[in-house]
């Protein structure tokens, strides 16, 4: 997946260009995305941007991190059981969870034609 390479935009990003922003950076991520912090073994450690003695989360660590260190104004994630909303807490932002199906997951891996 490091260099997996999306040929079609979903439907969330182009929401974002059409208005004019520039999706610019893939995030740090637990090998199993299931654990309350962001480490794997080909990119290592993504520490908390407050304080590097702490964590960043788990799941999303990587996309909390780069916004509470003033490099991004929001991401996109996925979140069932936190995996925004606990980085997001630990980083001292805001992450939020929308309801089912409350937007688009055309383009995602994780989408089913």
């Amino acid at each position: 997946m490091v260099n997996w390479i999306q040929y079609e935009d979903g439907d969330l990003v182009n929401l974002i260009k059409d208005n004019g922003g520039i999706p610019y950076v893939k995030t740090n991520l637990p090998q199993l995305t299931m654990i309350p912090e962001t480490v794997n073994r080909i990119f290592g450690w993504t520490l908390n941007p407050i304080d590097h003695s702490w964590t960043c989360g788990g799941s999303s660590g990587g996309g909390a991190a780069l916004i509470a260190s003033g490099c991004s104004i929001f991401g996109l994630g996925n979140d069932i059981g936190g995996s925004v909303r606990i980085p997001a807490a630990y980083c001292n932002i805001y992450g939020f969870k929308g309801g089912y199906k409350r937007s688009s997951d055309k383009g995602t891996l994780y989408y089913n034609r």
